[in-house]
């Protein structure tokens, strides 16, 4: 399997929602969740059979100091987020 990412859309909007959210909550604490969220991803692109399987190929890691789960699926050309 190839190391390529793909990102559904509506995965991203989510995302930069939260991220927008924790920066108006305290500031920097946005920056802080996309740091995690990155760190999450980099792990699953090493090892995509870490996440539990929630339904299905779909799987879920659970993001770090923030109330926040990636949801992916194990593709042939990559993971897709």
């Amino acid at each position: 399997m190839e190391d390529e990412v793909s990102y559904h859309r509506l995965a991203e909007l989510e995302l930069n929602e939260a991220a927008a959210y924790y920066e108006l909550e305290e500031p920097g604490l946005g920056a802080s969740f996309l740091t995690e969220v990155d760190r999450c991803i980099e792990s699953l692109v090493k090892h995509p059979q870490a996440g539990a399987i929630l339904l299905g190929d779909v799987r879920r890691r659970l993001v770090r100091r923030f109330p926040f789960a990636v949801l992916y699926t194990i593709r042939p050309e990559g993971v897709a987020f």
